[in-house]
């Protein structure tokens, strides 16, 4: 059942490919706002990011971004 969270922090460490550039590594930490059983062993997982500056920020706009043109062919 979708459900949503309060007061859990976790740390994530993301990697983004980027072509022939080096990868860009964040780590940050966010608040766990939502979670949902998806099958036995997966789970989606909404966060809040809570120390994203605003280089990191954009590299995930940027990651996600060319994510959608690629799946849009």
């Amino acid at each position: 059942m979708p459900g949503q969270v309060a007061g859990i922090t976790i740390g994530i460490c993301l990697q983004f490919p980027s072509g022939d550039a080096p990868q860009t590594r964040l780590r940050v930490k966010a608040s766990v706002v939502h979670t949902e059983r998806l099958a036995q062993d997966i789970y989606h997982v909404g966060v809040q990011f809570i120390d994203l500056d605003k280089a990191s920020a954009r590299a995930v706009e940027d990651y996600v971004e060319e994510c959608r043109d690629l799946q849009r062919g």
